[in-house]
């Protein structure tokens, strides 16, 4: 029997070297070339999975904060092209608007019919009269670039009438840790290899098979980090040279978004994010707080000192939109940052997100009137 199957091996063997070289001779131009090499560099799209319903609880801290309460659960469902339902309400639409940005933007922990990029359809509906299609094409974590991938691949062949953008806090998060936004330790890398070896498939079923129990070893894994001393400091974070320059690739990020979108007669809005430092809001990371006065004390930074370079970028989103003509919608100004609209000092409830979908939708209806 093994005698038998080595020589059907030899002889298929023989016979696709045989067909090859055959092949080879009729080609009669450069031979084909192939570099063997484990994995190729991809750029990925920093998106919800296409097709995908995700359930997502907040940590009992939040729902503990000022202001509603939130609920135990709530669901993420995706579309094909990974817009966050509801997305696609009328299969032809007079006008359609497309939602860039980070969880600010993506609303996780608010109803699906509240999210303020869906409802900000409807407001606009009833105030127009047309048939308005809003997609939510928001990810936790995404900044600016991460953005502009995103318009360049998956929102221009839609040709939609506007894209919104709200980008500010990911942008400060990312280049006060990562000194710029294409650093190789970035948690969401604009460049990363693709999953094409072993062990990256052997990471992908882990993660599919124990996504709880591979999310509960990450977290004591940061911990131990954090305990030891081994995650990076930013020692420079409050040089003011080094703050001028993450403001001035920032502002390069956007006015690339906004000529862009212009390049392919789409319209673009640019808003500010809200934030605000008081101390309900200062939760420790590992509750899902982003002004955690212990970390930031490690980095010789204050609750006062991000709030305040929080500030300035938004104040570079306003000069980028005076500068370029670019319609702003300042949520900053407009909507207070309090227990009535956030529930951990700048992610919207859903009172907060009905609030900031009357506040947008009365500013974008004359670009969807004409």
């Amino acid at each position: 029997m093994m005698k038998s199957g080595l020589v059907f091996v030899s002889c298929f063997v023989a016979g696709l070297a045989a067909t090859e070289l055959t092949l080879a001779s009729f080609d009669g131009a450069e031979p084909v070339r192939h570099v063997f090499g484990i994995g190729r560099r991809v750029a990925p799209l920093h998106e919800w999975v296409p097709s995908s319903v995700m359930i997502a609880t907040p940590p009992a801290t939040r729902r503990a904060n000022p202001g509603p309460i939130l609920a135990e659960q709530y669901q993420i469902d995706v579309d094909e092209d990974g817009f966050i339902r509801p997305s696609v309400v009328h299969a032809t639409a007079d006008r359609t608007v497309v939602f860039l940005g980070g969880s600010t933007t993506e609303c996780l922990y608010v109803e699906p019919e509240n999210r303020f990029p869906y409802l900000t359809g409807r407001e606009l509906e009833r105030r127009t009269g047309l048939r308005v299609n809003t997609l939510n094409g928001a990810r936790s974590g995404n900044d600016a670039v991460h953005n502009l991938h995103l318009l360049m691949t998956k929102v221009l062949p839609r040709r939609p009438d506007v894209v919104v953008l709200m980008n500010g806090i990911n942008d400060l998060g990312h280049l006060s840790r990562d000194n710029g936004y294409w650093a190789r330790s970035a948690a969401q890398p604009l460049v990363e290899r693709s999953n094409t070896t072993l062990a990256a498939a052997l990471g992908e079923l882990r993660t599919a098979l124990i996504p709880h129990t591979w999310l509960a070893v990450r977290r004591v894994g940061a911990i131990v980090r954090r305990m030891m001393g081994t995650e990076a400091e930013a020692a420079e974070l409050l040089d003011p040279k080094t703050l001028g320059q993450w403001e001035g690739d920032f502002r390069s990020a956007l006015v690339s978004f906004v000529q862009v979108a212009r390049a392919w007669h789409i319209k673009p809005v640019l808003m500010t994010e809200v934030l605000s430092g008081a101390a309900p809001f200062r939760l420790r990371t590992g509750d899902g707080g982003y002004l955690d006065p212990a970390r930031l004390g490690r980095q010789s930074l204050s609750v006062e000192t991000v709030v305040d370079m929080h500030t300035r970028f938004n104040d570079v989103i306003r000069s980028v939109a005076a500068e370029y003509g670019v319609p702003l919608i300042d949520l900053a100004h407009l909507v207070p940052a309090d227990g009535t609209t956030v529930y951990d000092g700048m992610h919207f409830h859903d009172g907060g997100s009905r609030l900031v979908a009357e506040t947008i939708s009365g500013a974008l209806v004359p670009l969807i009137e004409r």
